[in-house]
């Protein structure tokens, strides 16, 4: 069997000829027309080999040439063609199909690269750039950058404090307390003595709630007594009537106000109190605890759609109420707050729902931090409030609704954890829930809002250089 490489056939004139020769009797043709169109080609090729220098690629293809020039040598094109075009376009074909699996394998492996490589960027993005911790700090900056008047008056107050006394009576959450403590002991201060006979008014930082003044403040003058107002509550509602206690901090050289609030902080600066006020996110709390991990329920296989719990003495509360019952939603109410049946009920329900008692409302960061915790999906009213939503959104898995859409975004959130696969709800919860475990580093906060300030208060950090 004869055989030429491509090469060959292209580029050597003789074997060309031949080839061409053969193929006449192949195809049938007399010897006559044989001898005549192999001259043709002959002189064509030559012609062509003559001007190689000078004429471009494309060109010097002798079916080209044949194409172009060469009428009668047409009959030959279709056989001489087919033999050497079937070659290629089967070579050039799987090539091309080996070079599409192995882009499409590629591309897969890409995309899936990119998914994995996306979906932990965001995780450790949840973890680092936007924590609780992180969130906190950005807080603080916003009122409160160094320099600024409330940034100067926090500072003073810690510089003169040794000590630190909670007021018995301050009625807000165990865990709240617990947190104020870490956040002032980590800074540098000591429970104050329970023996008030050894208390210094002038160096004892007295935390308390807005509306509870300090017994002490009857026998000296609250002007001297370092002083921390937490709790100012719904500043378009009930927080409206502390205004004047609001105004006494405001004008003590030694009152701060801890706000967890961005909507509240802004009243208060229309009232001229901002100079007083430091955002912290103090509302943050677990005293729930964190959710086992036997206690964490499958989405799917909880049996409450959807739960909440706060006192329903608010008309708008109870029309939320009224219009679930309407719908084929498994829902409880409660006002049951045993903190055990709370965690528990938390842990078997799908979304957890927030609805407000006023209509202009600040995120009740304190319902949010203790049920995210459980796994299900944070279902919020629409809130005033315009910091750090995305970080909750985003990290915390929060959907905010305006009130009159609630029970419809209800509806569309269970019919999507129903469509969506188990093994990414699965995935999704886990990340929330890890979110909300990393919390506030509390025993680090006041030092890294006030690092490079010398605490003037202890003697062991009297040789800091102040921040310049």
């Amino acid at each position: 069997m004869v055989s030429f490489s491509t090469y060959s056939v292209r580029n050597n004139l003789p074997t060309r000829t031949f080839i061409v020769f053969l193929l006449g009797i192949a195809v049938g043709s007399n010897f006559s027309l044989i001898f005549h169109q192999t001259k043709i080609i002959l002189d064509l090729l030559r012609t062509d080999h003559s001007n190689k220098q000078d004429t471009p690629a494309e060109s010097r293809h002798p079916m080209m040439v044949l194409t172009k020039d060469s009428s009668k040598a047409n009959a030959m094109i279709p056989v001489f063609s087919s033999l050497e075009s079937k070659a290629e376009s089967s070579k050039t074909f799987t090539k091309r199909k080996k070079g599409e699996e192995k882009n499409s394998l590629l591309l897969a492996t890409n995309v899936s690269t990119d998914s994995k490589i996306a979906k932990q960027s965001s995780e450790n993005e949840c973890q680092l750039t936007k924590s609780q911790h992180q969130m906190s700090l950005q807080m603080a900056n916003f009122s409160s950058h160094p320099g600024s008047p409330s940034f100067q008056k926090m500072l003073r107050i810690l510089q003169q404090s040794r000590y630190y006394k909670i007021c018995p009576d301050f009625p807000v959450f165990d865990d709240n307390i617990r947190n104020y403590a870490r956040m002032l002991e980590g800074y540098g201060l000591r429970p104050a003595p329970s023996n008030e006979t050894l208390l210094d008014p002038s160096i004892t930082l007295h935390l308390t709630r807005v509306s509870i003044k300090l017994p002490i403040c009857h026998t000296m003058d609250c002007n001297n007594i370092p002083r921390i107002l937490t709790q100012s509550e719904q500043m378009s509602g009930v927080g409206m009537g502390f205004l004047n206690e609001l105004e006494e901090c405001q004008n003590s050289p030694l009152c701060i106000i801890l706000e967890f609030s961005d909507f509240n902080y802004q009243l208060m600066t229309q009232r001229s109190l901002k100079d007083s006020v430091m955002l912290l996110p103090i509302m943050h709390q677990a005293r729930l605890g964190d959710a086992k991990e036997e206690q964490i329920v499958p989405m799917k296989q909880r049996s409450i759609d959807v739960v909440f719990y706060g006192y329903m003495q608010s008309s708008r509360r109870k029309q939320i109420w009224s219009q679930l019952n309407t719908t084929k939603i498994h829902f409880l109410f409660s006002t049951d707050y045993s903190l055990s049946e709370m965690a528990q009920t938390y842990s078997n329900s799908k979304i957890c729902l927030i609805v407000h008692s006023h209509t202009q409302s600040a995120l009740e960061t304190h319902r949010l931090s203790e049920m995210s915790r459980f796994g299900c999906i944070p279902l919020i009213e629409t809130v005033f409030d315009t910091l750090q939503l995305e970080y909750y959104q985003e990290c915390g898995d929060v959907t905010f609704a305006d009130f009159d859409s609630l029970v419809n975004t209800s509806m569309e959130m269970l019919s999507k954890i129903q469509r969506t696969p188990s093994r990414v709800l699965a995935e999704q919860m886990r990340k929330r829930i890890q979110w909300w475990r990393s919390g506030i580093i509390w025993e680090a906060l006041l030092n890294e809002i006030f690092a490079g300030y010398p605490k003037t208060g202890y003697p062991q950090n009297t040789t800091k250089d102040k921040k310049q």
